[in-house]
């Protein structure tokens, strides 16, 4: 086309717009160029800082314990650690003491196992004992809001109350911040005003509980469901006259369908619930799901300390009010 055009006012115009036409195109690529380069700076960066993370991750776990990990006597510990967590899982407090201070032996630095004993040692009813262990963990670990938490059980069970107060702050206040662990602090401070008979405050308490549960999982896979929080509120709340809210804590707990001794209970309270407010229809209800699920150990137990001895009772009173 180019050299068909003999007429200079034909050739000019299409030279002019052919060398616009390529500039034109040159841009472009150039962009599409730039643009790719700009993705490979980006992922190179994405990979250097995801490697210096690691890195740094790497030199921020403490030198003995980099050095330790090729040790036999490390790895030794780390067996007896496993033995004794499979004791305590089970509550074989005894053999989980043993193995707690048979770990000590072999590793008498570690982070980890005085915390384990004095909460044993709490469970145990043995307080000045689970006090010396939380304290001897305190001076070893650098993340102290667990043994800050352990602590103020141990002084809640002494019934220093003043001391279990200031430590759970300690442990809210502590790194890390605002996370799931948390939950714990407030349960236990929750604890703290049942004991001292404040009630409306106890259930502020378990309130931010259960709301950390259900706005701060443990990881993207993993979350807490409160149901234990949620009971222990309903009860609260029935001890301030509350029904209402009482029943939507029930009922909640009945949402998850979670098969646990808090499904049974939650089913059972509601249905008294609703027979002290006369709503024998809700309560027959109520009565009539408990009755299709199993009875959990000691279930029976706690039926004979309320008004109607068995399930069958509180289901024959319904019926009698019904007509």
């Amino acid at each position: 086309e180019f050299e068909s055009r003999v007429d200079h006012h034909e050739i000019m115009p299409f030279f002019e717009r052919r060398t616009a036409f390529l500039l034109a195109g040159g841009v472009e690529v150039l962009k599409m160029k730039l643009f790719t380069y700009l993705i490979a700076a980006g992922l190179l960066l994405c990979t250097s800082v995801c490697s210096a993370v690691e890195l740094d991750n790497e030199l921020h776990i403490p030198a003995d314990i980099r050095a330790m990990k090729d040790d036999t006597a490390y790895k030794a510990s780390i067996s007896t650690l496993d033995e004794a967590d499979g004791y305590y899982r089970n509550f074989k407090y005894d053999l989980a003491i043993k193995a707690y201070h048979k770990a000590l032996k072999i590793d008498p630095d570690s982070r980890f196992v005085y915390n384990k004993l004095a909460s044993i040692y709490l469970i145990k009813g043995k307080y000045n004992k689970a006090l010396e262990c939380i304290n001897e963990s305190l001076a070893r670990r650098i993340e102290k809001k667990a043994d800050y938490f352990t602590r103020a059980e141990i002084y809640i069970a002494l019934e220093e109350y003043a001391k279990a107060r200031a430590d759970i702050e300690r442990g809210l206040q502590a790194a890390p911040l605002q996370t799931s662990s948390d939950r714990l602090g407030y349960k236990i401070l929750g604890r703290l005003y049942r004991k001292q008979g404040r009630t409306n405050l106890a259930i502020k308490a378990y309130s931010e509980a259960i709301d950390i549960a259900e706005e701060r999982p443990i990881s993207k896979w993993r979350r807490v469901i409160p149901l234990d929080d949620y009971f222990i509120r309903a009860q609260l709340y029935e001890k301030t006259g509350d029904a209402d809210k009482a029943i939507a804590d029930y009922k909640k707990i009945i949402s998850y369908q979670r098969q646990s001794i808090y499904l049974q209970l939650a089913y059972f309270m509601l249905g008294k619930i609703y027979y002290n407010e006369k709503c024998y229809v809700e309560a027959e209800a109520a009565f009539a799901e408990l009755a299709k699920l199993p009875q959990p150990r000691g279930f029976e137990k706690l039926l004979e300390t309320t008004e109607y001895k068995t399930l069958e009772e509180w289901q024959k009173a319904v019926k009698e009010h019904m007509g």
